[in-house]
């Protein structure tokens, strides 16, 4: 039966194992009773294994954990993301003392620790560790260790399904293109790399995928891209090989680049007339064209006195001098922080605001998961407003209050109006939305006019009242109201032309003519 002592300091689990021998092992409870436990659980294990409901682990443990990265990395040597995989297990995993543990060893609280640790150490650009990164530090040892299980390397249990994802909360920075920055962007940009960035826009492809573009994927006959390649590897990141259709906007750019490309293969070769490599940084050729462009968010100006270093915040470029030195600061425009990958994210918000499907958009950049492509279907504010203007019911008209201007109305032909037009006010000087449902229900004879004794119910007595609620009845079945002819705008007018029937009456004139 298991058992629990005290050798020094720490308690130790005295269990039989599967092969009916006694085995001790130090453990980390601080007390007789967790002790216990833990030795009773372990017995319990080794009967599993015993009976075959259970895998024996190996005798050293699986190995370490900096040994299972590093056989993962060899088996994804071929992946898209392998070179990033390498750099970041790399520099996160293989100096930490998590690589030093054994599979066997390695608890749920093991790695919260190290991601802990990794959060306070800090990155390489001196700032603290964002949460999305300690979740693809995560991701790294649960992808290894859902391999390992997968392939027979390692039989016993994944812990990291017991930790949790850091929660990371989502900016909306405008990381895309709008419609009418696209053409000041590509006009501003080099004529070298026009055509990369337009197909890049009309197409959606990554830049691995353009530097891997050859002249056979290119029909432009039949207006197709065939997409089946990443830099030399024959396969995309998500190990897509399709054909996806060609804007008519983008034929002249191919045709460009493929006039221009000294490659006999490639279309969008380096500069030394090869394969582009993956380190060219086609950010900075976005952003300096962003700059030219005129689309910038402001603009730092930097003192020119070496040893002054004022700087200055502004939203133009004006001529401004140093407050110190009154030497001119020199404007440095400030674009937004937007990657070349956005370009793919530009494809994706411009189909969606141009009323393109969903079905059209995950097709186009070749997604697996429709909720990935939600994630490019970036909208923005001038089109979201454009669209939560087609509920208008003219109510600001009905009720009297001021509303935009009707030649703003007359030039949205899309909008939804489901109330006839202002009339100008009656002789009786009644205005708004009474005066207007009054008349409409004349129109459409749906209201029988009430007596000519008026009737005020509020300063009546009580047995008054009871009296002027029949008469309030009586009222009420006198309204006839047909619903087949009446159309859906004027119900509403119907119910408060009721309204204002029962609740101001005609005032009866000496000649008893209201």
């Amino acid at each position: 039966m298991a058992s629990a002592y005290k050798d020094g300091r720490y308690w130790y689990a005295s269990f039989k194992t599967a092969s009916g021998r006694w085995r001790a092992v130090a453990t980390r409870a601080a007390t007789k009773s967790e002790a216990k436990r833990v030795a009773i659980e372990l017995e319990q294990r080794e009967g599993r294994i015993r009976h075959g409901l259970e895998t024996a682990l190996p005798s050293d443990g699986g190995g370490t954990v900096g040994d299972l990265l590093t056989w993962w990395l060899r088996q994804t040597a071929n992946a898209a993301d392998a070179v990033r995989s390498v750099y970041s297990v790399r520099q996160h995993f293989m100096s930490a003392p998590l690589s030093r543990l054994t599979l066997a060893q390695v608890r749920p609280e093991d790695i919260v620790n190290f991601l802990d640790e990794r959060a306070s150490r800090g990155g390489r650009k001196g700032g603290p560790l964002s949460p999305q990164t300690l979740n693809h530090l995560r991701g790294f040892l649960s992808r290894a260790w859902r391999l390992a299980r997968q392939k027979g390397y390692w039989k016993g249990n994944n812990p990291l399904p017991d930790v949790a994802k850091r929660p990371v909360t989502r900016s909306l920075p405008e990381t895309y293109l709008r419609p009418e920055e696209v053409p000041r962007v590509l006009a501003a940009l080099h004529p070298r790399w026009r055509p990369l960035f337009a197909t890049a826009l009309y197409t959606g492809l990554r830049k691995g995928e353009l530097s891997g573009l050859q002249r056979q994927d290119v029909d432009l006959e039949r207006r197709l891209l065939f997409v089946g390649r990443s830099y030399d590897r024959d396969t995309t990141k998500g190990g897509h090989r399709m054909h996806i259709p060609l804007a008519e906007e983008a034929l002249p750019f191919l045709r460009v680049a493929l006039e221009q490309s000294p490659h006999p293969r490639l279309v969008f070769p380096g500069e030394n007339g090869r394969m582009m490599a993956k380190q060219i940084a086609l950010e900075s050729v976005l952003r300096r064209a962003l700059a030219r462009a005129g689309i910038v968010e402001g603009y730092r100006h930097v003192c020119r006195r070496p040893r002054c270093r004022y700087e200055a915040q502004a939203r133009n470029a004006e001529l401004r001098r140093c407050p110190r030195c009154r030497m001119k600061l020199w404007p440095t425009p400030v674009v937004r922080p937007i990657r070349f990958h956005d370009m793919r994210h530009s494809t994706g918000a411009l189909l969606t605001m141009a009323g393109a499907s969903d079905a059209t958009v995950r097709r186009v950049l070749r997604h697996k998961n429709p909720r990935m492509t939600e994630i490019y279907q970036h909208l923005s504010p001038e089109w979201l407003q454009t669209e939560v203007n087609r509920l208008r019911f003219g109510l600001p008209e009905l009720l009297g209050l001021p509303s935009e201007p009707a030649a703003r109305r007359a030039a949205d032909p899309q909008r939804i109006s489901a109330t006839p037009e202002r009339v100008p006010e009656n002789e009786s000087g009644t205005d708004g939305f009474f005066g207007m449902a009054g008349r409409n229900a004349a129109q459409h004879q749906t209201f029988e006019p009430s007596s000519p004794e008026g009737l005020d119910i509020m300063p009546l007595a009580r047995t008054e009242r009871t009296a002027a609620g029949h008469e309030l009845s009586r009222r009420r079945s006198r309204v006839q109201i047909s619903y087949s002819s009446l159309r859906e705008s004027r119900i509403a007018a119907g119910i408060w032309c009721r309204l204002r029937a029962l609740l101001h009456p005609p005032v009866p004139t000496s000649e008893g003519v209201p």
